[in-house]
C-alpha cells in the first residue's frame, strides 16, 4: 500500500511538473509571436515651419520664431495653427493601432500643446503623418509631471526656452497585434533634431493605460481637496 501510494504521489508531480512546463512553452512562443510582431513608431524628420492662423492686418506668421542659426528658432507655441504634421515611421516588424501623441513644451499651459488622438493603423516599414493641434479647451488634462510608464514624464525642463535642452517632448503610446501598450518618446532640440528618450517593447514593464485612457482618467477623477484643520474645542 505504502508503494503504490508513492507511486501515485510521484505520477501526480509529474503530471505538475508537465503541465508547468507546457504552459512555460505556451508563454514562451506567445513572447516570441509578441518579439516578432513589434511596432516602433518613431519621428523622422524635423517639424514643418507651418503657417499660423492668421489675423487680419497683422503680418504673417510661422510655427518657428525667426532666430537665426544655431537654434534655427524656437516653436511659436502660443500661435493658432490648423495643424502640425509630425511625420512618423513605424520601423517595427508589426503594425500600430490607436496611435495617439502629444508633443508638449517646456510651458505647463495646455494651449501651448500639441495633440492627436485615434491615428493609425501604421503597418511594418510604412510611414504617417500625424496632424496634431492645440487641444479645445478642456480637452487635455495632462500635465509635465504625468507619465505613462511610470517612469519618463511628458516634458522635464521648468522653463525655456534654453538652447540646452529640449523645446519639446513627444509621446506616442500605440499597441500592438496582441493588444499590448506601447510607447516611444523622443526629445525635440532646438537644432530641430529627434533624440530617443524611451521605446518600450512588449518585455518591458506594461503599460495599463495609453495616453488617450490617461487623459480620461484624470478628466473623471474628482479633485482633491485640502484637509480641513483640525477643530480645536475648549475644556
Amino acid at each position: 500500500m505504502a508503494s503504490l501510494r508513492a507511486n501515485k504521489r510521484q505520477i501526480k508531480a509529474s503530471e505538475i511538473q508537465i503541465q508547468k512546463q507546457i504552459e512555460e512553452n505556451r508563454r514562451l512562443a506567445t513572447e516570441e509571436r509578441q518579439q516578432q510582431s513589434c511596432p516602433i513608431i518613431v519621428p523622422t524628420k524635423e517639424i514643418q515651419n507651418v503657417p499660423a492662423l492668421q489675423i487680419p492686418g497683422t503680418q504673417q506668421q510661422y510655427l518657428y520664431t525667426p532666430e537665426v542659426p544655431p537654434l534655427k528658432g524656437n516653436i511659436s507655441w502660443g500661435l493658432q495653427f490648423l495643424s502640425v504634421p509630425i511625420e512618423v515611421s513605424n520601423i517595427g516588424t508589426g503594425p500600430a493601432f490607436n496611435v495617439h501623441c502629444v508633443l508638449y513644451g517646456y510651458d505647463n499651459a495646455y494651449s501651448n500643446q500639441f495633440i492627436s488622438w485615434n491615428n493609425g493603423p501604421i503597418g511594418p516599414g510604412k510611414d504617417e503623418t500625424i496632424r496634431s493641434r492645440h487641444p479645445d479647451q478642456g480637452e487635455l488634462w495632462l500635465d509635465r509631471n504625468d507619465s505613462v510608464d511610470g517612469e519618463h514624464t511628458l516634458h522635464y525642463p521648468s522653463a525655456g526656452p534654453n538652447p540646452n535642452q529640449a523645446q519639446a517632448c513627444l509621446t506616442m503610446t500605440y499597441q500592438d497585434l496582441f493588444g499590448n501598450k506601447l510607447v516611444s518618446i523622443f526629445d525635440y532640440t532646438s537644432y530641430h533634431e529627434w533624440v530617443r528618450v524611451y521605446v518600450s517593447m512588449p518585455s518591458s514593464p506594461k503599460i495599463t493605460l495609453d495616453l488617450k485612457e490617461l487623459n480620461a482618467k484624470k478628466k473623471q477623477s474628482p479633485k482633491q481637496k485640502l484637509s480641513a484643520p483640525t477643530i480645536i474645542t475648549s475644556h
